[in-house]
């Protein structure tokens, strides 16, 4: 919110945070997050990083798909807590994407 008071031209304006950030035409944090976990679930998957330090993510293979081949199986969760997870939180999101 500083950073974008910083700027001249919105500075002399009486303009609120909303319209600044529409101004400069910066994406959402909603989407920044969104974008990250899709990176970070790309280089789990693709053997990135290390084994013993990333998390687990159960690959579903006995599946037949035509968009994604990498499906990432769902686990149940019992409480609220686990739902909110990284590998839980990424699950559909990854699902859902098509690749070429």
């Amino acid at each position: 919110m500083r950073a974008t008071r910083l700027i001249y031209k919105l500075r002399t304006g009486n303009k609120s945070y909303e319209e600044r950030f529409r101004t400069l035409d910066l994406p959402t944090l909603k989407y920044r997050r969104l974008r990250s976990d899709m990176i970070e679930t790309y280089k789990i998957l693709s053997g990135k990083y290390d084994a013993s330090v990333s998390p687990v993510i159960p690959l579903v293979t006995d599946t037949v798909t035509r968009s994604n081949t990498l499906k990432i199986g769902n686990r149940r969760t019992h409480y609220d807590t686990r739902k909110y997870f990284f590998c839980n939180r990424v699950t559909n999101i990854w699902n859902s994407l098509h690749y070429l």
